[in-house]
């Protein structure tokens, strides 16, 4: 296992323990990138869906990405 791949598998484990203690505090620390999904219907009824990737340093976001969807029929 490289050290790269170590680093990933120890971060995934830490957020697990932080889920399993409820400790948000620490999930907010191990959190870097967040993936945030909006789904919205307009006036017409056609559903749409947009992804951003938020980037995230202490409880500040410093970038948003928006990736603009289309129409979703699911």
């Amino acid at each position: 296992m490289t050290a790269e791949t170590r680093s990933k598998v120890d971060a995934v484990r830490a957020m697990f323990d932080s889920c399993l203690r409820q400790d948000r505090d620490l999930a907010e620390r191990l959190l870097a990138d967040v993936f945030v999904m909006d789904e919205y219907e307009l006036k017409t009824g056609e559903r749409h869906r947009n992804v951003e990737l938020l980037t995230v340093h202490g409880k500040q976001i410093t970038e948003a990405q928006v990736f603009f969807g289309g129409r979703y029929d699911g």
